[in-house]
């Protein structure tokens, strides 16, 4: 690396795209209005200082309500909020985004009934593993007959991470950040310094990663907060799903060999195979909910957070043995 380019000091429990390290820098407009406007194509000004879940204050009742990373106002009083993510089950995140896109609208005060006056929302997420075939897909309220918009009041853009790398920079400064978030080695840290080091939004997000990661004992205190450690946790359960869902599929495959072998027909190891791989991923997800389960449980996560995050009840729960894999057997 050139001497006169900065360095990228990586930390790889905190590295860029981090839920918490993503959270910090955003609080900072330096960062949060070059992302929204890469994302949306605006140019934003705002209203104030954007607010994060690293250091919510007591009135941010907004940004508790929608529960984003990061929460801002321009000054048009539109609402632009930030939020990272892994890869999730498609079904719960699209939920899980209309859900609090809603809220951002119906936590609002409507005075007088006059709900011309609401201010709209624009919800921003980037995926960092999730791949699409498009690097970036937008949702409005449309009708459905002809797709014009029905009301801009709710805004949701999707980035995919990957999908932009592979795009290249016809993407422009979100390709910059799509780089910044896929970083995952010191190695990778000095090849975005070699390419975006002499660039003003480059040289932004190298210094305001190395300032927020320089005190490392502070973002793991903020990573222990009941915000991030829920995201984490679902993280976790989704990653532990899949491992469980591929061993149970491979599992049920090779059950059903065995059981449509026996019948000795083709269509009967056929149909045994896809039977057992339904069941084996049955049980995949059940180790799952109940391996994370355990885990939340050992580390002292209140009762609330393990039921609502695997669904179990809380008898399930409370008959959980000290042996993961044992409780991932126990009858539901």
């Amino acid at each position: 690396m050139a001497g006169d380019l900065p360095r990228l000091n990586y930390h790889d429990h905190f590295r860029p795209a981090n839920d918490v390290v993503f959270s910090v820098m955003c609080g900072h407009k330096e960062i949060f209005c070059p992302l929204v406007s890469a994302v949306t194509g605006r140019n934003i000004v705002l209203k104030e200082g954007p607010r994060t879940q690293a250091e919510m204050r007591e009135d941010d009742a907004l940004l508790a309500a929608i529960r984003f990373d990061s929460f801002a106002r321009d000054t048009d009083e539109k609402l632009y909020s930030v939020d990272i993510n892994r890869s999730y089950r498609q079904a719960r995140e699209v939920s899980r985004t209309v859900y609090y896109a809603c809220r951002a609208i119906s936590t609002q005060d409507v005075s007088r009934m006059r709900y011309e006056l609401l201010n709209p929302v624009h919800i921003s997420f980037i995926f960092t593993d999730h791949k699409e075939k498009r690097p970036v897909r937008r949702v409005k309220l449309l009708f459905t007959d002809t797709h014009e918009v029905y009301d801009d009041l709710i805004e949701i853009t999707l980035v995919y991470v990957p999908t932009v790398v592979k795009e290249g920079n016809g993407c422009g400064s979100l390709y910059t950040f799509a780089r910044f978030y896929s970083i995952a080695s010191q190695a990778a840290a000095d090849n975005f310094c070699n390419e975006f080091g002499r660039t003003d939004l480059g040289k932004e997000l190298i210094r305001m990663y190395n300032n927020t990661t320089a005190n490392a004992n502070n973002l793991y205190k903020i990573e222990k907060s009941s915000y991030f450690t829920e995201r984490l946790n679902e993280a976790q359960l989704e990653e532990e799903r899949k491992e469980y869902r591929l061993i149970g599929m491979r599992e049920g495959e090779r059950k059903g060999m065995i059981k449509g072998m026996r019948e000795g027909e083709r269509k009967g190891m056929i149909k045994g195979m896809r039977e057992g791989m339904r069941e084996g991923m049955r049980e995949g997800e059940r180790k799952a909910l109940f391996g994370v389960a355990q885990k939340l449980r050992t580390s002292g996560a209140p009762m609330e957070m393990i039921t609502g995050l695997t669904g179990l009840t809380e008898d399930e729960v409370r008959r959980l043995r000290p042996d993961i894999e044992q409780g991932a057997n126990q009858d539901v």
